[in-house]
C-alpha cells in the first residue's frame, strides 16, 4: 500500500481508534462512572432543550399566522382605500362597485378576503356625509373639504371609520403608510394631524 496522506491518515486514525478502544476495554468500570457522571450533568439540559423546543414550535407557527394576519389586514386597508377612491373619481354606483372588487381583487385575495374588503368599503361609503363635517371642523383654518385631493379624501373617510374598530396608534399609522405611499410628500402630515384631533 503507497503510503501518500490519504493512506497515512487512515493509519493514524486506525491507531488512535485501537488505542482508545483499549483504554474503554481495560477501565470499563471507570469509564461508565464517568459517563453516568456526565449524563447526570447534562440531563437537565438537553430536558430544557427538549420542553423549549415543543414549546417555540406552536409559538413559531402561532407568530408567523399572526403576522400574515397583520400583513393581510394591512393589505384589505389599502384596497378599500383605493375602492372608495375609485368610488369618488367616478361617482360609482353600488353594483359598479361590487363588479369593481370582484373582477379587480378576486384573482389576488381569498373570498374572505375580498368579503372583508367589501364591508369596509361600503359601510366606509354609506358614512361619508357624516365624515365630512368631521374632517371639515379639524382642518386648517382658511381650508376647505374641496382643497383635498380625492385620495386624501379616500384616506381619512375609510381610517375614521376604522376607528369604531382598531386602536387610534393603529389606523393612524397606516394612514401614514398609505399618504407616503399615494400622495405628495408632505401629505402624510396632515393626514396624522386630522386624524389625532378626532375624539
Amino acid at each position: 500500500m503507497e503510503l501518500n496522506k490519504e493512506n497515512m491518515r487512515k493509519i493514524r486514525e486506525l491507531i488512535l481508534f485501537t488505542a482508545l478502544l483499549i483504554v474503554v476495554l481495560w477501565k470499563y468500570e471507570e469509564v461508565l462512572e464517568v459517563l453516568g457522571y456526565v449524563g447526570h450533568l447534562i440531563f437537565p439540559f438537553l430536558l430544557g432543550g427538549a420542553i423549549a423546543f415543543v414549546l417555540n414550535v406552536p409559538m413559531n407557527f402561532i407568530e408567523r399566522h399572526l403576522f400574515m394576519e397583520k400583513v393581510r389586514k394591512k393589505l384589505i386597508r389599502e384596497k378599500a382605500v383605493i375602492a372608495v377612491y375609485q368610488y369618488l373619481l367616478t361617482n360609482a354606483t353600488d353594483e359598479e362597485i361590487e363588479n369593481y372588487l370582484n373582477n379587480y381583487y378576486k384573482p389576488r385575495m381569498e373570498d374572505r378576503e375580498v368579503a372583508l374588503c367589501k364591508t369596509l368599503v361600503f359601510n366606509t361609503i354609506s358614512r361619508i356625509d357624516e365624515y365630512k363635517p368631521l374632517i371639515q371642523k379639524h382642518l386648517k383654518k382658511g381650508w376647505t373639504l374641496e382643497r383635498l385631493s380625492l385620495m386624501e379624501k379616500a384616506i381619512l373617510y375609510v381610517s375614521i371609520y376604522e376607528l369604531n374598530d382598531y386602536s387610534k396608534e393603529i389606523v393612524v399609522n397606516q394612514a401614514v403608510e398609505l399618504a407616503k405611499k399615494y400622495c405628495d410628500e408632505d401629505t402624510y402630515k396632515f393626514i396624522n394631524g386630522v386624524l389625532a384631533s378626532i375624539d
